[in-house]
């Protein structure tokens, strides 16, 4: 890591002034890619997972009915840990594991305003575990959703969904809205050892939002809900015979509750003073593996000021405590059951205008105190070049780590086989507290631009170079010295490996006429790794083989009349080199509104890829086939924001 990138604040304040400052920076300098709620709407999407299928360079698979992958830029997995994914500034990546369990995303997508995703590191600010991605689900305020809504959906294979909401002013300048929704998915087809268990999953809950422009400089929302659900899960495990694998049918039983509070204040032209506070419950129990409790409250401050005509300043706090409660069982546990954790977070971050709309330098860094590895520095330099009101370019170096988590550091996982010779061998996957931060140095560079007011074009290509990437290590195998006549072998947490990645992330838009829109996404993705010469460990490097070499789509949404949409996205997936084929996918839907307050939608999802895998392994066992299905829409709204066709013709 340059040393002199610890140093970014401190010079950006130093540096002399060589122009005024714009208003508004009209691009940011990383990889951006913002679906809008238009475009969930017209792609048929029933899971933010779907939607998300949508970015170039993030890696999409759906595992079994409630399990996904979803990564940026490599390493995928229904343990993928490098992706930080917010909800309305909400962490939901969880502190087990720093992945997400994406059968809990409660989310209404009729309510979502947009998801931003961003590949690669974040820019300097409050995002923790930042390391190849953030995605951010961001919702509608309850002033643009006023009036009453019911939606139901009814699916051929598997999906059945029920959402009531409705939104109101309580006085002037306070608005909410409410919802209740009820999600359910039947078995998606396991094969392997699992073959004939049962994967269905149901999510049931509620919430509440609220808005309220208390001045005209000063706004506050609060946000509530809970969730409740349960999944049938097929659990593998290694056989009494070598080389064997048992199944058992497991129930799965999860919960969940958050508020969130949010306050803004503008101070003036260029200043502004933001405060976060939010609570975040979760329960989950695997029967006979283990059962996890959490608690987590998070507070962060955020100002941003101009120091100068030439320096915009931004600058955070954050402070997050997590509890946690396990119950072990016998096959998995954790040296410390009952844990509490602190996260200290502080950033600063400086745009320097170095020609006036032209050239702007971002110079930040990040620093973070956590209880595992202590003291974690963050820095980051971003470029951006606009030659023009119509293209941007821009360049970025930073540094990137995933920190420790619970499960490395204190978990036991065990399972046991007997070999031919009737010997019992208990394997142990322990947890290991010289584990350390996965660490990421990242070079990005990209550039957008509008060939003409229908064309858009947005280009991006990155080297990313890890290091202390996690492996599991072989150390002690021999005699159980509890156990006579029996052995032990002991894999430990560690970190003996590294590795690059490198790729291209192509996006376009091209409004072919005015009733027809059409966008395309491609992305290549090469990624290395190597272990170190000392390690035993036997799997470490087949994380290059689960994500997907190429990928492509190309969506066209057709406005056929006033009131009747045809839509049409086709995927194309390269295979994985661990036994999954390459695949193409297709996602279709009509939609018409005979009514300003109705809409029909009738789709089709996954045709051309009935029967196929995803991904090589499930949750914790073998992935299920994807179905193709069916399904019927109906949403009634006697507020529809989005019908102004509709109210033209007939205007006419």
């Amino acid at each position: 890591m340059p040393k002199t990138l610890l140093l970014a604040p401190l010079l950006a304040l130093v540096l002399p002034a060589v122009a005024e400052a714009r208003e508004e920076p009209r691009e940011r300098p990383s990889a951006v890619y913002v679906i809008t709620a238009e475009d969930i709407r017209r792609s048929g999407a029933t899971t933010v997972q779907d939607a998300l299928r949508l970015v170039p360079g993030l890696q999409v698979a759906r595992i079994d009915a409630s399990t996904w992958g979803v990564s940026s830029r490599g390493f995928n997995g229904a343990f993928a840990d490098k992706l930080l994914v917010l909800v309305d500034g909400r962490r939901v990546s969880s502190p087990l594991f720093s992945g997400v369990f994406w059968d809990a995303l409660d989310v209404v997508l009729d309510d979502v305003e947009r998801i931003e995703v961003t590949r690669g590191p974040a820019e300097a600010g409050l995002s923790t575990n930042a390391v190849s991605g953030v995605i951010h689900v961001i919702t509608r305020s309850s002033a643009d959703s006023q009036g009453s809504r019911v939606s139901v959906r009814a699916g051929t294979e598997e999906l059945r969904e029920v959402v009531v909401s409705h939104g109101g002013e309580l006085e002037e300048g306070v608005h909410y809205r409410v919802h209740a929704r009820g999600f359910a998915v039947d078995d998606l087809e396991t094969v392997g050892p699992a073959a004939g268990f049962d994967d269905d999953w149901w999510l049931g809950g509620g919430g509440l939002r609220m808005d309220w422009d208390r001045t005209a400089t000063q706004t506050f929302s609060l946000s509530v809900g809970s969730y409740f659900g349960h999944e049938e899960t097929p659990v593998s495990r290694p056989g009494t015979v070598p080389n064997t694998v048992a199944v058992t049918q497991e129930d799965t039983r999860l919960r969940g509750s958050y508020a969130v509070l949010a306050w803004t204040e503008a101070l003036g032209d260029d200043s502004e003073l933001s405060l976060q506070l939010y609570y975040d419950g979760t329960f989950r129990d695997l029967d006979d593996v283990y059962d996890e409790g959490r608690d987590t409250v998070d507070v962060e401050l955020v100002h941003r000021f101009r120091l100068s005509p030439r320096n915009e300043i931004a600058w955070g706090l954050g402070y997050d405590w997590t509890s946690t409660l396990i119950d072990d069982s016998t096959m998995l546990t954790f040296r410390d059951l009952d844990r509490s954790d602190n996260l200290f977070r502080f950033f600063v971050r400086d745009e320097i205008v170095l020609a006036p709309e032209r050239l702007s330098l971002t110079l930040g860094t990040e620093l973070e105190h956590n209880d595992y590895t202590a003291f974690e520095v963050e820095p980051s330099a971003r470029l951006l070049w606009t030659p023009d009101e119509k293209s941007a370019a821009w360049a970025s170096v930073s540094r990137a780590v995933r920190t420790p988590t619970h499960f490395e550091h204190e978990s036991i996982l065990e399972a046991a086989f007997q070999d031919l010779g009737g010997n019992l061998t208990t394997i142990e996957e322990r947890g290991d507290e010289d584990f350390e931060s996965e660490e990421l140095l990242a070079w990005e560079a990209g550039y957008r631009t509008s060939l003409s007011e229908d064309l858009s074009v947005d280009t991006a290509v990155f080297l990313f170079d890890y290091d202390n990437l996690a492996t599991l290590e072989a150390r002690n195998f021999g005699p159980d010295p509890g156990n006579p006549g029996q052995f032990i072998r002991q894999d430990f947490h560690d970190n003996q490996a590294d590795g690059r990645a490198l790729g291209v992330e192509l996006a376009a838009r091209w409004d072919a006429s005015e009733d027809w829109r059409l966008h395309a996404g491609y992305s290549l993705l090469s990624l290395e790794l190597d272990l170190d010469a000392t390690s035993t460990d036997l799997t470490g490097e087949d994380a290059e083989d689960e994500s997907p070499r190429n990928q492509a789509y190309l969506a066209s949404a057709w406005d056929a009349r006033h009131d009747l949409d045809v839509d049409a996205t086709l995927f194309w997936v390269d295979e994985l080199d661990l036994g999954v084929s390459s695949y193409m996918r297709a996602d279709l839907r009509l939609g018409w509104r005979p009514r300003r307050d109705l809409e029909l939608s009738l789709g089709v999802q996954n045709l051309f890829h009935d029967g196929d895998r995803e991904f090589t392994s499930g949750f914790l066992g073998e992935a299920a086939e994807v179905e193709t299905g069916a399904y019927l829409k109906l949403t009634w709204a006697p507020v529809v924001e989005d019908r102004s066709r509709w109210d033209l013709v007939r205007a006419d």
